[in-house]
C-alpha cells in the first residue's frame, strides 16, 4: 500500500508482522510505553526522587572523602618524620637480638684436590 502525505519528500518503509503500526510526531505521547510502565509499576517521579537522594548521598560521601584526604595530607609530614626517627633504633635493636641467637656449627665438606 502506498500513502503520500504532504509534498511526499519523506520516504518511510513499514513492515509489520501482525503488529500495530502507529505514526506520530516525536513529541507525542506513546501510549504503549506508558501502558507498560503502568503495568510494571514504574513511576518516574519516584525514580527521580531516588536519584536525588542517591546524588545527595554521593555528594556527602565526596565531601567526607575530601575532608579525610585533607586531614591525611596534614598529618603525613609528622607521621613520616616519626617513622624516619624510629628506623635507626629499630635496626640497632634487631642487630642486638641477632647477637643473642645461638650460632650453629656446621661442618662444611672440604674439596678434594684433583
Amino acid at each position: 500500500m502506498a500513502l503520500t502525505i504532504g509534498n511526499g519528500s519523506a520516504h518511510v518503509e513499514l513492515e509489520s508482522f501482525s503488529g500495530a503500526i502507529a505514526l506520530r510526531r516525536p513529541a507525542d505521547a506513546r501510549p504503549e510505553i506508558d501502558r507498560r510502565r503502568r503495568d510494571r509499576g514504574d513511576n518516574d517521579k519516584e525514580k527521580s526522587k531516588e536519584k536525588e537522594l542517591a546524588g545527595g548521598a554521593a555528594a556527602e560521601a565526596m565531601a567526607a572523602a575530601e575532608e579525610a584526604m585533607a586531614a591525611a595530607e596534614e598529618a603525613l609530614p609528622g607521621a613520616l618524620a616519626e617513622a624516619r626517627a624510629s628506623i635507626a633504633p629499630a635496626i640497632q635493636e634487631a642487630l642486638e637480638s641477632l647477637r643473642d641467637l645461638p650460632r650453629p656449627h656446621l661442618a662444611l665438606p672440604r674439596r678434594e684436590p684433583r
